[in-house]
């Protein structure tokens, strides 16, 4: 510790805590100032009890505020570490969940684009099939030779035919399922919104586009775009058919509900 001629402390000095010294200072008395300026006080071999005791006071009294300093300053860098730290985990979060999130709309709206096509790409072969029927074309000619599975049923929606795409996808021969509703196909898995769909849309004489859960003849699960369309008889007023064209999307939706089942 370092004093003036004054008597007052000027070393050690706190650059952070301006009002250190001057505490500092507050803790000594007058009087041991006097003691410390007075030279006729000061012998070679004499310091007096009351100098003596006030340099102990106030040795004791500096130990405190150098630890009460201290302390201050090691809490103070705690808090900013941990406020550091945990501003940091924040924002890791944050980008993590928006990357995510975009990843999770490039697929959503990539798979989402193709089975959009695909839809526009069935009612396009409807419309084609339904022409050729009109012109009184031969439908198992048409039919037939179609890469997609197609069904043909009377205004009854009884199985009137079916394609050879049909039978590959089912594993079920023509023989088998003629004159049967094309409902055998999902068992006993009628809970489905589709379903429904499917059903007003008949009995109001519509054309409509769903999605189905549908099975094999071995049990295995296939996930089926049904678009279904009535076609009328020349004069238009009276539904002699119904054409149902048929897409395996079983990989898409799996694909699908992976993601929203991540994300």
């Amino acid at each position: 510790m370092i004093c003036d001629s004054n008597g007052k402390v000027i070393l050690p000095f706190d650059k952070e805590d301006k009002t250190y010294n001057s505490r500092l200072n507050s803790y000594f008395p007058d009087s041991f100032r006097d003691i410390l300026i007075k030279k006729e006080h000061i012998g070679e071999n004499y310091i007096s009890n009351k100098f003596d005791t006030t340099i102990k006071n106030n040795v004791i009294i500096v130990s405190k505020l150098k630890e009460e300093y201290f302390k201050k300053l090691q809490n103070d860098q705690f808090k900013l570490r941990v406020f550091i730290f945990t501003s940091l985990m924040i924002f890791i979060a944050v980008v993590i969940f928006f990357v995510f999130k975009k990843i999770n709309e490039i697929f959503y709206f990539h798979y989402k684009s193709k089975l959009e096509d695909k839809v526009k790409y069935s009612n396009h072969e409807y419309k084609l099939a339904n022409s050729f029927l009109s012109k009184n074309i031969d439908p198992k000619l048409i039919l037939s030779q179609a890469s997609t599975s197609m069904i043909l049923t009377d205004d009854k929606v009884n199985i009137l035919y079916v394609n050879n795409s049909f039978t590959e996808l089912f594993e079920y021969t023509q023989e088998e399922v003629l004159g049967k509703n094309p409902g055998f196909l999902r068992n006993e898995d009628l809970e489905q919104k589709g379903i429904t769909i499917l059903k007003n849309a008949i009995e109001n004489d519509k054309s409509t586009t769903v999605v189905l859960r549908n099975y094999t003849k071995s049990n295995k699960l296939k996930y089926i775009e049904l678009s279904i369309s009535p076609i009328f008889d020349e004069k238009n007023d009276t539904i002699i058919y119904y054409l149902g064209i048929q897409k395996d999307v079983t990989k898409e939706q799996k694909i699908l509900r992976e993601l929203r089942r991540i994300f």
